[in-house]
Protein backbone atom coordinates (compact mmCIF):
# COMPACT_ATOMS: atom_id res chain seq x y z
CA UNK A 1 0.00 0.00 0.00
CA UNK A 2 1.38 3.73 -0.99
CA UNK A 3 2.50 5.80 2.18
CA UNK A 4 -0.05 8.81 2.08
CA UNK A 5 2.40 12.17 3.03
CA UNK A 6 -0.34 13.68 5.99
CA UNK A 7 0.19 16.99 7.67
CA UNK A 8 -1.56 16.58 11.36
CA UNK A 9 -2.64 19.92 12.95
CA UNK A 10 -2.66 18.85 16.87
CA UNK A 11 -4.50 21.90 18.92
CA UNK A 12 -4.52 20.09 22.33
CA UNK A 13 -1.81 18.69 24.83
CA UNK A 14 -4.68 16.32 25.84
CA UNK A 15 -6.49 13.18 25.67
CA UNK A 16 -8.19 14.69 22.47
CA UNK A 17 -5.04 15.79 20.95
CA UNK A 18 -3.90 12.41 21.58
CA UNK A 19 -6.01 9.95 21.01
CA UNK A 20 -7.65 11.47 17.87
CA UNK A 21 -4.80 12.88 15.89
CA UNK A 22 -1.46 12.29 17.64
CA UNK A 23 -1.89 8.32 17.96
CA UNK A 24 -4.03 7.29 15.47
CA UNK A 25 -1.61 8.87 12.92
CA UNK A 26 1.85 8.12 14.89
CA UNK A 27 0.12 3.99 14.03
CA UNK A 28 -0.10 5.24 10.42
CA UNK A 29 3.55 5.76 10.48
CA UNK A 30 4.68 2.74 12.71
CA UNK A 31 2.72 0.50 10.07
CA UNK A 32 4.35 2.40 7.12
CA UNK A 33 1.18 3.63 5.60
CA UNK A 34 2.15 7.09 5.81
CA UNK A 35 4.72 9.99 6.53
CA UNK A 36 4.08 12.39 8.42
CA UNK A 37 4.46 15.75 9.57
CA UNK A 38 2.72 17.08 13.04
CA UNK A 39 2.90 20.65 13.99
CA UNK A 40 5.29 21.25 16.77
CA UNK A 41 3.65 23.15 19.59
CA UNK A 42 0.41 21.19 20.97
CA UNK A 43 -1.98 23.18 23.46
CA UNK A 44 -2.40 26.25 21.15
CA UNK A 45 -4.66 29.57 22.34
CA UNK A 46 -5.24 32.53 24.52
CA UNK A 47 -5.87 31.18 27.88
CA UNK A 48 -2.89 31.31 30.37
CA UNK A 49 -0.43 28.14 30.11
CA UNK A 50 -0.74 27.63 26.49
CA UNK A 51 1.21 28.16 23.28
CA UNK A 52 1.33 29.93 20.14
CA UNK A 53 0.45 28.53 16.65
CA UNK A 54 3.49 27.85 14.98
CA UNK A 55 5.30 29.65 12.97
CA UNK A 56 3.69 30.30 9.56
CA UNK A 57 6.98 29.25 8.29
CA UNK A 58 7.16 25.61 9.68
CA UNK A 59 3.81 25.12 7.79
CA UNK A 60 5.95 25.25 4.07
CA UNK A 61 8.96 27.40 2.98
CA UNK A 62 10.75 27.72 -0.36
CA UNK A 63 12.71 24.73 0.47
CA UNK A 64 9.88 22.59 2.46
CA UNK A 65 10.00 19.25 -0.28
CA UNK A 66 6.96 17.58 2.33
CA UNK A 67 3.87 18.35 -0.14
CA UNK A 68 0.98 16.85 1.70
CA UNK A 69 -2.03 14.06 -0.08
CA UNK A 70 -4.48 14.94 3.02
CA UNK A 71 -4.19 18.08 5.54
CA UNK A 72 -6.01 16.15 9.00
CA UNK A 73 -7.12 18.63 12.09
CA UNK A 74 -8.29 19.07 15.25
CA UNK A 75 -11.05 20.98 16.00
CA UNK A 76 -10.13 24.22 17.43
CA UNK A 77 -12.69 27.16 17.63
CA UNK A 78 -10.29 30.22 17.60
CA UNK A 79 -11.10 32.44 14.83
CA UNK A 80 -7.05 32.91 13.59
CA UNK A 81 -7.13 29.29 13.39
CA UNK A 82 -9.54 29.00 11.18
CA UNK A 83 -8.43 31.84 8.80
CA UNK A 84 -4.65 29.48 9.37
CA UNK A 85 -6.19 25.93 8.49
CA UNK A 86 -8.31 27.68 5.17
CA UNK A 87 -5.17 29.30 3.83
CA UNK A 88 -3.03 26.56 4.15
CA UNK A 89 -5.94 23.96 2.63
CA UNK A 90 -6.41 26.39 -0.35
CA UNK A 91 -2.53 26.61 -0.63
CA UNK A 92 -1.87 23.24 -0.61
CA UNK A 93 -5.13 22.37 -2.97
CA UNK A 94 -5.65 18.99 -1.12
CA UNK A 95 -8.37 17.79 0.82
CA UNK A 96 -8.72 18.94 4.67
CA UNK A 97 -10.15 17.13 7.29
CA UNK A 98 -11.48 17.94 10.67
CA UNK A 99 -11.77 15.37 13.54
CA UNK A 100 -14.16 15.95 16.56
CA UNK A 101 -14.62 14.15 19.71
CA UNK A 102 -17.57 15.88 21.17
CA UNK A 103 -21.19 17.71 20.56
CA UNK A 104 -20.19 20.84 21.65
CA UNK A 105 -23.32 22.64 20.64
CA UNK A 106 -25.03 20.80 24.04
CA UNK A 107 -22.27 21.17 26.76
CA UNK A 108 -24.04 20.79 29.82
CA UNK A 109 -23.78 23.03 32.65
CA UNK A 110 -22.13 21.79 35.41
CA UNK A 111 -19.22 21.13 32.78
CA UNK A 112 -16.05 23.50 33.31
CA UNK A 113 -16.50 23.29 29.19
CA UNK A 114 -19.95 25.34 29.56
CA UNK A 115 -17.24 28.39 30.07
CA UNK A 116 -16.61 28.37 26.51
CA UNK A 117 -19.71 26.93 25.08
CA UNK A 118 -22.56 28.46 26.67
CA UNK A 119 -24.91 29.47 24.52
CA UNK A 120 -23.81 32.89 24.47
CA UNK A 121 -20.62 31.84 23.86
CA UNK A 122 -19.16 33.03 20.35
CA UNK A 123 -17.36 29.94 20.22
CA UNK A 124 -20.59 28.32 18.70
CA UNK A 125 -21.13 30.20 15.68
CA UNK A 126 -16.72 30.05 14.96
CA UNK A 127 -17.55 25.77 15.35
CA UNK A 128 -19.90 26.24 13.12
CA UNK A 129 -17.96 28.37 11.32
CA UNK A 130 -15.25 25.66 10.95
CA UNK A 131 -16.97 22.81 10.30
CA UNK A 132 -18.81 24.60 7.21
CA UNK A 133 -16.10 25.67 5.77
CA UNK A 134 -15.76 24.95 2.33
CA UNK A 135 -11.99 24.20 2.58
CA UNK A 136 -13.15 20.99 4.66
CA UNK A 137 -13.38 18.10 2.44
CA UNK A 138 -14.74 15.53 5.42
CA UNK A 139 -15.17 15.79 9.02
CA UNK A 140 -14.01 12.48 10.88
CA UNK A 141 -15.76 12.04 14.46
CA UNK A 142 -15.93 8.99 17.37
CA UNK A 143 -19.40 7.83 17.45
CA UNK A 144 -22.24 7.54 15.56
CA UNK A 145 -24.57 10.03 17.50
CA UNK A 146 -22.08 12.83 16.94
CA UNK A 147 -22.12 11.87 12.76
CA UNK A 148 -25.88 12.33 12.98
CA UNK A 149 -25.19 15.56 14.64
CA UNK A 150 -22.36 16.62 12.06
CA UNK A 151 -24.55 16.07 9.35
CA UNK A 152 -26.16 19.57 9.21
CA UNK A 153 -22.80 20.82 7.52
CA UNK A 154 -23.12 18.98 4.51
CA UNK A 155 -20.35 17.45 4.68
CA UNK A 156 -19.03 13.09 4.08
CA UNK A 157 -18.72 12.31 7.53
CA UNK A 158 -16.85 9.10 8.77
CA UNK A 159 -16.95 7.68 12.30
CA UNK A 160 -13.38 6.59 13.46
CA UNK A 161 -13.76 5.19 16.89
CA UNK A 162 -11.03 5.75 19.51
CA UNK A 163 -8.42 2.90 19.85
CA UNK A 164 -6.16 1.94 22.29
CA UNK A 165 -2.31 0.57 20.96
CA UNK A 166 -2.21 -2.28 24.00
CA UNK A 167 1.82 -2.03 22.86
CA UNK A 168 1.92 0.91 25.94
CA UNK A 169 0.76 -1.09 28.30
CA UNK A 170 1.75 -3.75 30.95
CA UNK A 171 0.16 -5.69 33.61
CA UNK A 172 1.56 -6.36 36.96
CA UNK A 173 -0.52 -9.14 39.23
CA UNK A 174 -3.52 -7.93 41.13
CA UNK A 175 -2.68 -8.33 44.45
CA UNK A 176 -3.27 -6.15 46.83
CA UNK A 177 -2.55 -8.01 50.31
CA UNK A 178 -6.18 -8.78 50.53
CA UNK A 179 -7.59 -5.44 49.30
CA UNK A 180 -9.84 -4.44 46.31
CA UNK A 181 -9.43 -1.86 44.72
CA UNK A 182 -12.28 0.30 42.74
CA UNK A 183 -11.57 3.12 40.83
CA UNK A 184 -13.08 6.70 38.73
CA UNK A 185 -10.52 8.11 36.43
CA UNK A 186 -11.78 10.91 34.48
CA UNK A 187 -11.97 14.95 34.10
CA UNK A 188 -13.31 17.49 36.00
CA UNK A 189 -16.39 17.56 33.22
CA UNK A 190 -17.62 14.52 34.66
CA UNK A 191 -18.49 16.07 38.18
CA UNK A 192 -22.77 15.91 37.58
CA UNK A 193 -22.50 12.49 36.21
CA UNK A 194 -20.21 11.22 39.57
CA UNK A 195 -23.44 12.35 41.47
CA UNK A 196 -24.91 8.36 40.22
CA UNK A 197 -22.35 6.84 41.89
CA UNK A 198 -22.05 8.98 45.15
CA UNK A 199 -24.05 6.81 47.49
CA UNK A 200 -23.61 3.81 46.10
CA UNK A 201 -19.91 4.01 46.34
CA UNK A 202 -19.59 5.68 49.91
CA UNK A 203 -21.92 2.25 51.14
CA UNK A 204 -19.94 0.12 49.64
CA UNK A 205 -16.71 1.66 51.41
CA UNK A 206 -18.29 1.32 54.20
CA UNK A 207 -19.98 -1.76 54.21
CA UNK A 208 -16.86 -3.84 52.93
CA UNK A 209 -13.86 -3.11 54.37
CA UNK A 210 -11.25 -5.01 52.07
CA UNK A 211 -12.46 -1.83 49.59
CA UNK A 212 -10.30 0.89 48.68
CA UNK A 213 -11.75 3.58 45.82
CA UNK A 214 -8.90 5.64 44.26
CA UNK A 215 -10.27 8.58 42.19
CA UNK A 216 -9.68 11.67 40.04
CA UNK A 217 -10.05 14.93 42.61
CA UNK A 218 -10.42 17.82 39.63
CA UNK A 219 -13.36 18.68 40.84
CA UNK A 220 -15.45 19.77 44.09
CA UNK A 221 -15.72 16.52 46.72
CA UNK A 222 -18.51 14.65 46.05
CA UNK A 223 -18.13 12.17 48.39
CA UNK A 224 -19.23 14.78 51.24
CA UNK A 225 -16.07 14.27 53.76
CA UNK A 226 -16.45 10.89 54.41
CA UNK A 227 -16.34 9.23 57.96
CA UNK A 228 -12.95 8.84 59.69
CA UNK A 229 -13.27 5.54 59.89
CA UNK A 230 -12.78 4.70 55.85
CA UNK A 231 -11.31 7.86 55.07
CA UNK A 232 -8.21 6.18 54.35
CA UNK A 233 -9.53 3.44 52.24
CA UNK A 234 -10.91 6.31 49.90
CA UNK A 235 -7.82 7.74 48.18
CA UNK A 236 -7.55 10.78 45.76
CA UNK A 237 -4.80 10.28 43.37
CA UNK A 238 -3.22 13.98 44.46
CA UNK A 239 -1.92 11.15 47.18
CA UNK A 240 0.19 9.25 44.69
CA UNK A 241 1.57 12.47 43.68
CA UNK A 242 2.96 13.89 46.68
CA UNK A 243 -0.12 14.88 48.84
CA UNK A 244 0.08 13.59 52.40
CA UNK A 245 -3.58 14.54 53.44
CA UNK A 246 -7.08 13.95 51.76
CA UNK A 247 -8.25 16.47 49.41
CA UNK A 248 -11.48 17.19 48.43
CA UNK A 249 -10.24 19.44 45.37
CA UNK A 250 -6.41 19.57 44.05
CA UNK A 251 -4.77 20.63 40.57
CA UNK A 252 -2.10 18.17 41.60
CA UNK A 253 -3.71 14.77 40.30
CA UNK A 254 -3.97 16.03 36.76
CA UNK A 255 -1.74 13.61 34.57
CA UNK A 256 -0.49 14.84 31.00
CA UNK A 257 -1.52 12.30 28.53
CA UNK A 258 1.53 10.87 27.27
CA UNK A 259 1.61 9.81 31.23
CA UNK A 260 -1.58 8.07 31.79
CA UNK A 261 -1.46 5.08 30.60
CA UNK A 262 1.55 3.79 32.72
CA UNK A 263 -0.35 6.19 36.11
CA UNK A 264 -3.31 3.72 34.94
CA UNK A 265 -1.04 0.78 35.15
CA UNK A 266 0.58 1.77 38.16
CA UNK A 267 -3.00 2.17 40.33
CA UNK A 268 -3.58 -1.65 39.50
CA UNK A 269 -7.31 -1.48 39.67
CA UNK A 270 -9.66 -4.04 40.48
CA UNK A 271 -13.12 -2.79 39.57
CA UNK A 272 -13.54 0.31 37.33
CA UNK A 273 -16.48 2.79 37.50
CA UNK A 274 -18.52 4.35 34.26
CA UNK A 275 -21.06 6.17 35.60
CA UNK A 276 -22.75 8.47 32.55
CA UNK A 277 -26.40 10.20 32.70
CA UNK A 278 -28.88 9.67 29.66
CA UNK A 279 -28.82 13.33 27.77
CA UNK A 280 -28.10 14.35 24.56
CA UNK A 281 -23.96 15.67 24.91
CA UNK A 282 -22.87 12.32 26.88
CA UNK A 283 -25.24 10.33 24.12
CA UNK A 284 -22.14 11.18 21.66
CA UNK A 285 -19.54 10.34 24.31
CA UNK A 286 -17.28 7.59 23.12
CA UNK A 287 -16.63 4.17 24.79
CA UNK A 288 -12.82 5.89 25.74
CA UNK A 289 -12.89 5.25 29.72
CA UNK A 290 -14.29 1.93 29.39
CA UNK A 291 -11.23 0.88 26.61
CA UNK A 292 -8.74 2.71 29.15
CA UNK A 293 -10.08 0.36 31.85
CA UNK A 294 -10.26 -2.37 29.25
CA UNK A 295 -6.32 -1.89 28.37
CA UNK A 296 -5.42 -2.28 32.31
CA UNK A 297 -7.65 -5.45 32.69
CA UNK A 298 -9.87 -4.05 34.78
CA UNK A 299 -13.41 -5.22 34.95
CA UNK A 300 -16.29 -2.53 34.56
CA UNK A 301 -19.30 -1.40 35.48
CA UNK A 302 -20.63 1.05 33.48
CA UNK A 303 -24.04 2.94 32.54
CA UNK A 304 -26.18 1.88 29.51
CA UNK A 305 -25.88 4.91 27.51
CA UNK A 306 -25.52 4.83 23.88
CA UNK A 307 -22.05 3.87 23.37
CA UNK A 308 -21.55 2.07 26.51
CA UNK A 309 -24.23 0.35 26.06
CA UNK A 310 -23.09 -0.94 22.99
CA UNK A 311 -19.50 -1.77 24.10
CA UNK A 312 -20.46 -3.67 27.61
CA UNK A 313 -22.09 -6.85 27.14
CA UNK A 314 -23.73 -7.29 29.75
CA UNK A 315 -22.51 -10.03 32.31
CA UNK A 316 -19.53 -11.30 29.52
CA UNK A 317 -17.14 -8.52 29.43
CA UNK A 318 -18.51 -5.73 32.02
CA UNK A 319 -21.64 -4.91 33.78
CA UNK A 320 -24.45 -2.17 33.21
CA UNK A 321 -26.28 -0.38 36.12
CA UNK A 322 -28.79 2.49 36.03
CA UNK A 323 -30.06 3.07 39.11
CA UNK A 324 -28.51 3.70 42.18
CA UNK A 325 -29.43 0.10 43.77
CA UNK A 326 -28.19 -1.49 40.54
CA UNK A 327 -24.78 0.54 40.90
CA UNK A 328 -24.41 -0.55 44.77
CA UNK A 329 -25.34 -4.36 43.30
CA UNK A 330 -23.03 -5.07 40.37
CA UNK A 331 -20.02 -3.54 42.54
CA UNK A 332 -20.78 -5.49 45.23
CA UNK A 333 -21.25 -8.37 43.36
CA UNK A 334 -17.86 -8.34 41.66
CA UNK A 335 -16.46 -7.32 44.98
CA UNK A 336 -17.85 -10.56 46.43
CA UNK A 337 -16.91 -13.29 43.02
CA UNK A 338 -13.52 -13.59 42.40
CA UNK A 339 -14.26 -15.74 39.71
CA UNK A 340 -16.69 -13.19 37.83
CA UNK A 341 -14.19 -10.36 38.13
CA UNK A 342 -11.45 -12.41 36.45
CA UNK A 343 -13.55 -13.47 33.52
CA UNK A 344 -14.54 -9.27 32.70
CA UNK A 345 -11.26 -8.54 33.49
CA UNK A 346 -10.22 -10.81 30.63
CA UNK A 347 -12.99 -10.77 28.46
CA UNK A 348 -13.10 -6.94 28.31
CA UNK A 349 -8.91 -7.16 27.55
CA UNK A 350 -10.19 -9.23 24.80
CA UNK A 351 -13.26 -7.15 23.30
CA UNK A 352 -10.80 -4.28 23.62
CA UNK A 353 -8.39 -6.05 21.51
CA UNK A 354 -10.54 -7.58 18.49
CA UNK A 355 -12.26 -4.25 18.11
CA UNK A 356 -10.80 -1.18 19.18
CA UNK A 357 -7.03 -2.27 18.54
CA UNK A 358 -4.73 1.12 17.31
CA UNK A 359 -3.32 -1.08 14.52
CA UNK A 360 -7.14 -1.92 13.46
CA UNK A 361 -8.17 1.27 13.73
CA UNK A 362 -4.98 2.81 12.08
CA UNK A 363 -5.75 0.32 9.26
CA UNK A 364 -9.98 0.99 8.63
CA UNK A 365 -8.49 4.82 9.17
CA UNK A 366 -6.13 4.60 5.98
CA UNK A 367 -9.25 3.31 3.71
CA UNK A 368 -10.97 6.50 4.86
CA UNK A 369 -8.13 9.39 4.33
CA UNK A 370 -7.83 6.99 0.64
CA UNK A 371 -11.53 7.35 -0.11
CA UNK A 372 -11.13 11.41 1.07
CA UNK A 373 -8.32 12.07 -1.72
CA UNK A 374 -9.96 9.85 -4.38
CA UNK A 375 -13.05 11.89 -4.14
CA UNK A 376 -11.93 15.24 -3.24
CA UNK A 377 -13.57 18.03 -5.56
CA UNK A 378 -14.99 15.43 -7.76
CA UNK A 379 -17.25 12.86 -6.03
CA UNK A 380 -21.40 13.74 -5.02
CA UNK A 381 -21.71 14.05 -1.36
CA UNK A 382 -24.62 11.60 -1.85
CA UNK A 383 -22.30 9.14 -3.79
CA UNK A 384 -19.44 10.03 -0.77
CA UNK A 385 -22.21 9.61 2.37
CA UNK A 386 -23.80 6.64 1.22
CA UNK A 387 -20.29 4.45 1.66
CA UNK A 388 -19.31 6.44 4.85
CA UNK A 389 -20.69 4.95 7.88
CA UNK A 390 -17.08 3.44 8.76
Amino acid sequence: MRKLKILGIITSNSAVGFYRIYQPLKMLEKLGLAELKLTPNFNWGKTEGTKPFPDLKWFSTDDDTFYPDIIVAERHEAPQYIALINGIAKGYGVPLVMDTDDDVHLVRPYNPGYMSYNPNSPNLPYNTKLMSMPQVSAITVSTPQLKERHLEYGKPIYVVPNSIDLKTRSFPKKNHKGKIRIGWLGSACHYENLQIIRQAVADIVSNFPQVEFIFTNLHNDIWANPPKEVINRMKPICQYFGCKEYHPYCQGSYVAFDKYAKFINRLNLDIGLAPLYDNAFNRAKSNLRILEYWADKVAVVASPVREYRTTIKNGQNGLLAKERIDWYNSIKKLILDKDLRGKLQENGFKSLGINWSAEKQALKLYKVYKEIIKNHGRTSLSRIQKNSGI
